[in-house]
C-alpha cells in the first residue's frame, strides 16, 4: 500500500480493593488483591490501494480501502502475596469485537499487521492459522475468553474458549494444567476442541534425571478422528560451556520420522523445568497445529 493513515483511541477504567486478612495453607498465599478493568478499543484505518507508479493507469478516483474495529475487553484479576511477591493468583478475561461493514477473509486485509488487531480475531493459540481464511458471517467477530489460575506454587490452571455468536456454538476451547517440581520435573496435559474439526489431547513431560542428562517425552493425539498427531522423544546433555539437544518426531499428519539437534551455548539454554519457563504453559505441546 502507499499510504495507510489510521486513527485509533483506547480508554480505561481500573477499580482495585484489598482484603489484607486473606490466606489461605493449601493454596500457599496470604492476602488478596481484587483488580477490575474495563477496556475499550475503536481504531479506524484505509489506505490508498493504487500505485500511481505501476504499470496500470491511475483513475485519480482510487476508493480507499477503510477498516473500522471495535473492541471491549473485562479483565478480572485476583492477586495474592506468595513468596514475598505478588503474583496473579486468577486472571480471567472476556472480549467482544465489532468490525462495521465487516472484515475482510484476510488476517489483515491491508496486507499490514495491526496492534491488537490480530488478536481481535485470533487471540487463540499461537499458530493457528486455519481460520485466516474463514470470512466472518456478519459484522460481530468472536467473544472470547481466558482464564489463568496459578493455583498453587507449583501447579497452573487454563482455560480459553471462543464463542460465535453466528453458529451459536463454541469454535475453539481448551483445558490443561502443568505441575511441576523444580529443578527436576515438569508435566503438563491438556485438552484442544475445535468445533467441526478436532478433538486434541496433549501429554508433555521433561523430567530431569540428573544435573547432566534431560529427558523429553510429548504426545498429542486427534481422538476426533482417531490418529496420533505427533510423538516426540528427546533428551540434553549439559556441560560446562554448552548443551547438546537431540530430538526424535514422528509426525503421524505426513507419516514422517525426522531428527533434530542442535549445541546451545550454557548461558543461552533455558531448562524446561526452569520456573522461568513455566508461565509458558503449554506453548512448546501445541506445536502440533499447522
Amino acid at each position: 500500500t502507499l499510504d495507510t493513515p489510521a486513527a485509533g483511541v483506547r480508554a480505561a477504567v481500573e477499580a482495585r480493593r484489598e482484603f489484607p486478612g486473606a490466606e489461605s495453607g493449601f493454596f500457599d498465599f496470604r492476602g488478596l488483591r481484587h483488580l477490575s478493568m474495563v477496556e475499550a478499543l475503536a481504531y479506524d484505518r484505509f489506505a490508498v490501494t493504487q500505485d500511481p507508479l505501476g504499470p496500470g493507469a491511475v483513475d485519480r478516483t482510487d476508493d480507499l480501502a477503510e477498516l473500522k474495529a471495535f473492541a471491549l475487553r473485562f479483565r478480572n484479576r485476583l492477586q495474592a502475596e506468595r513468596g514475598g511477591r505478588r503474583v496473579d493468583w486468577i486472571d480471567l478475561e472476556v472480549r467482544a469485537h465489532w468490525f462495521p461493514g465487516g472484515l475482510d477473509p484476510a488476517a489483515s486485509p491491508l496486507r499490514f499487521k495491526e496492534e491488537g488487531l490480530e488478536e481481535a480475531r485470533f487471540s487463540d493459540f499461537r499458530g493457528e492459522e486455519k481460520y485466516r481464511g474463514s470470512p466472518l458471517r456478519g459484522e460481530w467477530g468472536p467473544y472470547e475468553g481466558d482464564l489463568r489460575v496459578w493455583a498453587r506454587e507449583n501447579l497452573y490452571l487454563l482455560g480459553e474458549a471462543e464463542y460465535d455468536p453466528y453458529e451459536g456454538v463454541t469454535r475453539t476451547s481448551a483445558v490443561g494444567a502443568r505441575w511441576f517440581v523444580i529443578p527436576k520435573a515438569s508435566l503438563y496435559a491438556g485438552n484442544r476442541r475445535i468445533a467441526g474439526d478436532s478433538n486434541i489431547y496433549t501429554l508433555a513431560a521433561d523430567w530431569a534425571v540428573s544435573e547432566k542428562w534431560l529427558l523429553h517425552l510429548s504426545q498429542q493425539t486427534d481422538f476426533r478422528r482417531d490418529e496420533g498427531l505427533r510423538t516426540e522423544f528427546g533428551f540434553r546433555r549439559v556441560w560446562h560451556d554448552f548443551v547438546l539437544e537431540f530430538d526424535v518426531e514422528y509426525d503421524g499428519l505426513q507419516d514422517d520420522f525426522s531428527l533434530r539437534f542442535s549445541l546451545v551455548p550454557s548461558f543461552l539454554w533455558e531448562s524446561p523445568t526452569a520456573r522461568k519457563d513455566l508461565p509458558k504453559l503449554d506453548y512448546e505441546a501445541r506445536r502440533w497445529y499447522r
